[in-house]
């Protein structure tokens, strides 16, 4: 759902990765490639995102 929003950012000019286009869909896996990379994770779930807020 998110894929075209990352396709959007990119076209804007910012470096957007899109989990599914790396084959990631465990939501562990997800939270550490955000965080060993630095980046700002963007989903619609909420329990993930309230993972990633308390990581």
């Amino acid at each position: 759902m998110c894929g075209k929003l990352a396709t959007y950012l990119r076209l804007c000019g910012y470096d957007a990765a899109y989990a599914l286009d790396r084959g990631v869909e465990a939501d562990d896996r997800l939270l550490d490639l955000a965080a060993d990379e630095g980046r700002t994770l963007v989903t619609r779930d909420r329990e993930l995102a309230a993972r990633a807020d308390a990581a």
